[in-house]
C-alpha cells in the first residue's frame, strides 16, 4: 500500500482565484496536490508573476500553480472547485468543458441555494428545476448532477489584492454527495482537504437540507 507522501495526487482545479478559491488552491499547492487555476485580468497577472498568496495569522504563504484564462490549456481533470458568485455560473457553464473528464467531479464551493438542489433528491420536490437560479438550464446541461460534490463553507477570508488572500477565520468545510451517499470520490476529496488543515466533514443530516439554509 502506498503511503500518503507516495500517493499521486489527483489533478484539482480552481475556477474563480478569489477568497475562497485562492485560499484552497494555495493549501493544496502547498501540500504537493497538483493544482490549476482559471482566472481572468489582474488574477491572472498576479497569478504568473508571484503564484497564489495566503496570510495566516500574519504569515504568509506562497505556492506556484499552473495558470490560464483558457481551460482547454489545462486539461482534463479529478476534481474542478467552483468558487466564485453564482452571477458567475452561467460563464462558468460556457467555458467548463474542457476541464471534464469521464469521471471529473465538480466541487460547489459556493453558499447559496445551487441548480441542482431539487435533481437528485427523494423530498417532495424532487426533480423540480430552479428557473431562478438556471433558467434556461444552461447551468445543468454543462454540469450535470452527476458530476456535483456539494461544499458548504464555514470560512472567513478575503482578498488583499489579486492573487493576495487573507484568512480571517474558520476551516470547515460540509462536503457530500446530492444524495447523501459515501463515495469513493468524496473520501477521497476530503482525505485531500483534511491534509492541509481543513476541518473536512461529512453532513449527519442530508446535505440538500443544510445547502438550503444558506
Amino acid at each position: 500500500m502506498k503511503t500518503a507522501s507516495e500517493e499521486v495526487s489527483p489533478k484539482f482545479c480552481i475556477f474563480g482565484a478569489g477568497a475562497i478559491g485562492g485560499m484552497i488552491a494555495t493549501l493544496l499547492a502547498r501540500s504537493g496536490a497538483t493544482v490549476s487555476v482559471v482566472a481572468r485580468g489582474q488574477t491572472l497577472a498576479g497569478l504568473n508573476r508571484d503564484g497564489v498568496r495566503l496570510v495566516i495569522n500574519g504569515e504568509m504563504f506562497q505556492a506556484s500553480v499552473q495558470v490560464s484564462e483558457d481551460p482547454s490549456e489545462l486539461g482534463l481533470q479529478d476534481y474542478v472547485i467552483i468558487a466564485v458568485k453564482a452571477p458567475s455560473l452561467p460563464d462558468i457553464a460556457k467555458r467548463i468543458g474542457p476541464l471534464l473528464g469521464p469521471e471529473t467531479a465538480v466541487v460547489t464551493a459556493m453558499n447559496g441555494v445551487p441548480w441542482w438542489f431539487f435533481l437528485n433528491t427523494k423530498r417532495p420536490l424532487a426533480g423540480h428545476q430552479l428557473k431562478a437560479v438556471d433558467p434556461d438550464g444552461t447551468i445543468s446541461q454543462a454540469i450535470p448532477t452527476r458530476r456535483v460534490l456539494g461544499c458548504v463553507l464555514y470560512i472567513a477570508a478575503s482578498v488583499d489584492e489579486p492573487g493576495i488572500i487573507r484568512h480571517s477565520s474558520g476551516r470547515q468545510l460540509l462536503v457530500g454527495e446530492p444524495d447523501n451517499r459515501l463515495t469513493p470520490r468524496l473520501a477521497r476529496l476530503a482525505d485531500w482537504l483534511r491534509r492541509v488543515d481543513f476541518d473536512c466533514q461529512y453532513p449527519t443530516r442530508h446535505l440538500v437540507q443544510i445547502v438550503g439554509q444558506y
